[in-house]
């Protein structure tokens, strides 16, 4: 997934990246979150739902501790939630929704004896994830391909707004083996695969939607059989 093109499409824009709108659209005053002025090397970009009522935060986890990383804009997140609009109804939107986006490379370089370089897993610290008091986060790896930040569809599923296209899954021969020998047999369950005829009126103040006691045995024999 390519976070920039996916923000892009599901109709969020750039505050910082997009030169021809800003949060003040919005009635938003984006110094008490982010200061212009002031360079972060870990910001990414902020990223504003077109309802306006979501706000992620894209970081850069590798370049400062996590934890450091997260409390700080928590700071920032809280003073922009009390004084980032005189309208309140407009902040309240944001209440619950602002998420912190923290991006790794999830791996490091080793130099060995001044030469020899190597990659190695990087293990990051992820408690933050439990603290959503002021803001959520979510950790995520990355990579850089042509300038641009991808992540494993497998790993972007724990942003909200993502799913995995249906086109990309592609089930393995076993899987479809293993999941029709879930499924009860067409032929000897058929009253299972048709549709059953809803009574317009109670016989006898029942309305007859159960299985009769053929079916009924045949689905518990079938319930109970261990194969």
């Amino acid at each position: 997934m390519r976070l920039i093109e996916e923000f892009t499409k599901k109709g969020y824009y750039h505050s910082i990246l997009d030169k021809e709108r800003s949060l003040s659209d919005d009635k938003l005053s984006i110094e008490y979150l982010y200061d212009p002025e002031e360079a972060r090397e870990e910001l990414i970009d902020i990223f504003l739902s077109k309802h306006g009522d979501e706000l992620f935060i894209v970081l850069k986890g590798d370049v400062k501790n996590p934890g450091e990383l997260c409390r700080w804009w928590d700071k920032r997140i809280s003073r922009f939630m009390s004084f980032g609009s005189s309208d309140y109804s407009i902040l309240r939107k944001f209440k619950y929704n602002v998420i912190q986006l923290v991006l790794y490379s999830g791996v490091s370089e080793t130099i060995i004896d001044g030469k020899t370089r190597i990659k190695i897993p990087k293990e990051i610290n992820r408690e933050e994830e439990g603290s959503v008091q002021v803001s959520r986060k979510i950790f995520l790896p990355y990579t850089e391909e042509g300038g641009q930040i991808v992540i494993p569809d497998e790993e972007a599923v724990e942003i909200p707004f993502y799913l995995i296209p249906l086109e990309d899954f592609h089930a393995k021969s076993t899987d479809i083996d293993e999941l029709e020998a879930c499924v009860p047999d067409e032929e000897e369950m058929a009253f299972l695969y048709s549709k059953i005829a809803i009574p317009r009126k109670k016989a006898g103040g029942i309305m007859p939607l159960g299985f009769n006691d053929e079916q009924f045995e045949k689905t518990k024999e079938w319930l109970l059989n261990e194969n």
